[in-house]
């Protein structure tokens, strides 16, 4: 009877000791898969911060970019995309005062394909007379057409405080819009800058101080771009920052 109680005892502290040796392995199994989750969470939360870096500096990297040692900026304003020439100004002593924005409807890298036979020479203006943008009536029968000489005269040229007037290589539209009458005969005194409708895209120097933007399918700002782009590319050029 005595044996029967021992062994009973005996079974009862054997099955006690396993209970608390597995309650013991299940707890270090759980601790150790709550360190695994942890490290999981870390090391996600990490590659998710080094995607967004990543992510980051390549759009950096496609909205900023340098093009004939201009810097430009793409900005996107709901449907329209504006690209931004940044460019360092200076005093009539070279002195730096800061930076000029200056705004472009096309991306400048795709202005490529129009043809620009002054990009040698580049364009010089005669800086104590005013220039003349003269302009072929057929702009008016392009949609938008006029964007183009109003940012090319009225915005662009000011920047470098050049005075610019309208006229029309068309004696009678000159007559009906109340302008000038003027074509590159007239650029002894003043530089001529004509907007002519034609068979290409084409920039080039018809006589001095006398240059044409041509231009075909209405593509009338296109052209006139390349036009500021070849002002600011001579411009810069004679900058020294």
């Amino acid at each position: 009877m005595v044996k029967k109680k021992v062994k009973e005892q005996s079974k009862k502290v054997v099955k006690k000791t396993k209970t608390k040796k597995a309650s013991k392995k299940s707890g270090k199994v759980n601790k150790a898969s709550k360190e695994n989750q942890a490290n999981i969470i870390v090391i996600v939360m990490i590659s998710l911060i080094v995607f967004l870096i990543v992510l980051m500096i390549v759009a950096s990297s496609i909205n900023n970019f340098k093009y004939l040692g201009i810097d430009f900026t793409k900005t996107k304003y709901g449907e329209i995309i504006v690209y931004t020439a940044e460019i360092p100004a200076v005093d009539v002593s070279g002195n730096h005062r800061g930076f000029l924005e200056i705004d472009f409807r096309h991306d400048p890298r795709k202005l490529r394909d129009i043809s620009n036979e002054i990009e040698e020479e580049g364009v010089k203006f005669i800086q104590t007379r005013g220039v003349w943008i003269t302009i072929d009536p057929k702009i008016e029968e392009c949609e938008n057409g006029g964007v183009g000489v109003v940012n090319l005269g009225g915005v662009f040229l000011k920047n470098f405080e050049l005075i610019t007037k309208l006229g029309s290589l068309d004696s009678e539209h000159a007559e009906k819009e109340n302008i000038d009458y003027i074509t590159c005969s007239d650029s002894i005194q003043n530089t001529v800058l004509v907007i002519i409708e034609g068979e290409e895209n084409r920039i080039y120097k018809e006589k001095e101080n006398c240059y044409v933007m041509m231009f075909k399918d209405c593509e009338v700002s296109r052209v006139t771009e390349k036009f500021q782009l070849q002002i600011l590319e001579d411009y810069i050029d004679t900058v020294d920052i």
